[in-house]
Formats: structure tokens, sequence, C-alpha cells
């Protein structure tokens, strides 16, 4: 505890309670992709014989839309490189 001004450790405090629960709604939102994806695996395999599950394209585009609308102060590369862990897992997923 900061003895020169209590209110720092609080503000902190209240900062990184705030930091848990986003981390914890980004897991439960990696969660829902996860299900969305094994899904599509499930589709892809039921309409494709053998299945697809590596469209360039696609990601790409999710990859494009991401850099477009990214207004954080993250490079570029680190939230690509973050997109393309969770899309390839995704994918591996799929299958």
């Amino acid at each position: 505890m900061n003895k020169k001004n209590p209110l720092l450790d609080e503000s902190i405090d209240s900062l990184r309670e705030k930091i848990d629960a986003i981390d914890s709604a980004i897991l439960s939102l990696i969660e829902e992709r996860e299900r969305c994806a094994i899904q599509i695996g499930k589709i892809k395999k039921s309409q494709h014989n053998p299945p697809v599950y590596y469209v360039p394209e696609r990601e790409q585009a999710i990859i494009a839309s991401i850099e477009k609308n990214y207004k954080g102060n993250f490079s570029l590369d680190a939230i690509r490189h973050i997109f393309q862990i969770i899309i390839l897992n995704c994918r591996l997923l799929q299958r």
C-alpha cells in the first residue's frame, strides 16, 4: 500500500479488478469463437468431401478488417499475431 497516497493504491486495485473482468470477458469470447469454429467444421464435413478447412481469402479478410478497425495502442503486428493464433487454433478445432 502506498503510504503517501492511499488513493493511488485504490485506483490501481480498481483498475486491476477491471482488467480481471476484461480478461474473463476475452476468455468467454474466445470460447464462443471456438464453439462457432467447431460448428463450422461440422457443416464443412457434411457439405464437402474432403472438407476445406483453410480458406486464405477468408482469413485475409478477417485480418484486414481487424487492422482497419483497430484503434488501440498495440502495434498492428501484435494485433495481427494475436488474431492469427486465434484463427489457426479455431481452424484446428474445425478438424
